[in-house]
């Protein structure tokens, strides 16, 4: 590949990553303000929020037709990203997140081109699939082994709680009990809930937002159950103590039915990596013979319908396999 060639992918790859600035590309300051902004005008008296609220309405009602809203409904969301990257537990930014896409696609767009010798357009669409589809699974796999090391452990910490209450500690110092015997997910969470306490946030709004941040069952139902506790009363030491014994039950459940389908999950693996792991034989083999589907402009349009169907199969096999708890 030429230089004005390279400059070309270069140029093009800048350009998608400007847009993609130009799209998410708030920054953080920006946004709190505007949250502020928004929680200020929620304070107002009643005639605001319910004229607010038919305007809303309306609003809604008159979006809800036309190519627009279309795009709109299936465009990536910024609330979404927000959401994700706040489920790892990492201080990530979406402007830092967006800049980490761009790179990778670049990279990726870049040997594509060089190393199989396709064209710009072939590469540059590559480039930037890898680039987008890439961090966002890396994101989500943060997210869930966060989540899965948090509900390992998260009966046990309940049941520091009910200890602690037992012999008479309040749930604040109980949680505090918790954030400081526990490592990991669970400890960095009860540790925020107690900080942004001390900060004056309520203690039930605290305990919604380590939700968000943890979005399971379990986290919802203790939650939920501290909720009920401060507004009803009651023994709430028995009634974690119920909670934790529920919790471990779904959790063996859960192992059940990982080990009932893990005989498919591994046939799925296997059926999804064939092709690849074939690939990487022949062109260690034969690399002239395989090498002619990236030369050739048929080779081009087997790889695209090829790959096209393994991606359809691999989510097929996986919808297959998944089970919700």
């Amino acid at each position: 590949m030429d230089l004005n060639t390279i400059i070309i992918v270069g140029g093009m790859s800048l350009t998608i990553l400007l847009i993609v600035l130009m799209v998410f590309g708030t920054s953080d300051r920006q946004k709190i303000r505007q949250d502020r902004l928004e929680s200020l005008v929620k304070l107002r008296y009643s005639k605001t929020r319910v004229s607010e609220k038919h305007d809303t309405v309306r609003k809604q009602d008159k979006d809800t037709s036309g190519i627009f809203a279309t795009l709109n409904k299936y465009a990536p969301k910024r609330e979404v990203l927000e959401k994700l990257l706040l489920k790892t537990g990492k201080n990530i930014s979406i402007g830092q997140f967006t800049a980490i896409m761009a790179v990778v696609s670049c990279i990726i767009t870049l040997f594509v081109a060089l190393f199989f010798k396709l064209g710009i357009l072939i590469s540059l669409l590559f480039g930037s699939a890898v680039g987008i589809m890439g961090p966002l699974m890396v994101i989500r796999s943060i997210a869930e082994r966060r989540l899965s090391l948090f509900l390992r452990d998260f009966p046990d910490a309940i049941d520091l709680m009910v200890r602690g209450l037992r012999s008479g500690l309040p749930v604040s110092e109980s949680m505090l009990s918790v954030a400081r015997e526990f490592d990991g997910p669970i400890g960095a969470e009860f540790k925020a809930v107690m900080e942004s306490v001390q900060f004056g946030t309520d203690m039930e709004k605290a305990l919604w937002n380590m939700v968000d941040r943890l979005p399971s069952a379990d986290v919802k139902f203790f939650v939920i159950t501290l909720s009920i506790q401060k507004d009803t009363g009651g023994n709430l030491a028995d009634t974690l103590n119920n909670l934790s014994n529920i919790l471990r039950s779904r959790k063996q459940m859960v192992l059940k039915v990982k080990a009932l389908s893990s005989e498919a999950k591994a046939s799925a693996m296997i059926l999804g990596s064939l092709p690849f792991v074939l690939f990487a034989i022949l062109s260690v083999l034969s690399p002239d013979y395989i090498f002619q589907l990236f030369e050739d402009p048929r080779g081009h349009v087997m790889l695209a319908v090829g790959g096209g169907l393994i991606f359809i199969g691999v989510m097929i096999m996986r919808k297959m396999i998944k089970f919700r708890m």
